[in-house]
């Protein structure tokens, strides 16, 4: 469904990893069904660093190594129909999230498409602890909204993250949206020497729909402004 703006951001972002979908398969049959490789004695940190390398893996409750992760998203201590997020399944509030991992830059520029389209977020909770399945998978799930995490000690070690790393997750149904919003805002927030890389990494000029304007940002327009509103102003002092 999101095939395309996936890769379009992708190459506006310049992301060294590839934009990781989660999805709960609540169901045995659901689970069987799925023909990703499962995988053992894992954690979520694992799971998410080798999607991002470009694996579909899955895992149930007893997979895991890492308890805290199995805790963290339920798959562990849920005797009863409705702790067992059956009754939430029946009633469609199972989703799927949407994970990036990157630099603080990419981030940035995430979190400045999911402002063009919902505005500021109000329920970024990071503490660096449990940065995967805490962070980025049980908050986003439970709020229904964006989460930052600023990883964790375990997060990096088990996922090979880069100490220059962060990661930024959202529901599923928000991610076309925000997309359609790091696009959106490429012209206005990015200088020339990032357009120039931008540019190398395309195919051809107009891969991501849109022109690339060199020597336009909100900079430049800003300053513009202000050279206006003088102009302007002298105006109405000479007469």
């Amino acid at each position: 469904m999101y095939e395309l703006q996936v890769q379009r951001a992708h190459k506006a972002l310049g992301l060294a990893r590839q934009i990781v979908g989660v999805r709960f398969l609540v169901m045995q049959k659901e689970y069987e069904d799925c023909r990703a490789a499962e995988v053992d004695h894992t954690s979520i940190c694992s799971m998410v660093r080798e999607a991002g390398n470009g694996m579909r893996v899955k895992a149930k409750a007893d997979n895991f190594q890492c308890m805290n992760a199995a805790y963290a998203v339920g798959l562990r201590e849920i005797p009863a129909d409705v702790s067992t997020g059956r009754e939430d399944y029946r009633n469609g509030r199972y989703e799927s999230l949407a994970i990036v991992i990157g630099t603080a830059k990419d981030m940035m520029r995430v979190m400045q498409g999911y402002a063009k389209y919902y505005g500021v977020a109000k329920n970024v909770i990071a503490v660096a602890n449990n940065g995967i399945c805490n962070e980025l998978i049980a908050k986003p799930f439970m709020n229904n909204d964006v989460n930052v995490s600023l990883l964790s000690t375990c997060a990096r070690k088990s996922g090979e993250y880069g100490s220059g790393e962060m990661g930024i997750s959202m529901p599923v149904h928000m991610l076309q949206s925000v997309l359609n919003g790091v696009l959106e805002t490429v012209n206005h927030t990015e200088n020339n020497r990032p357009k120039k890389e931008l540019l190398e990494r395309l195919e051809y000029p107009e891969e991501l729909g849109f022109e690339i304007i060199m020597n336009y940002d909100y900079g430049t327009q800003a300053s513009e402004y202000d050279k206006y509103c003088d102009e302007c102003e002298r105006a109405v002092n000479r007469e």
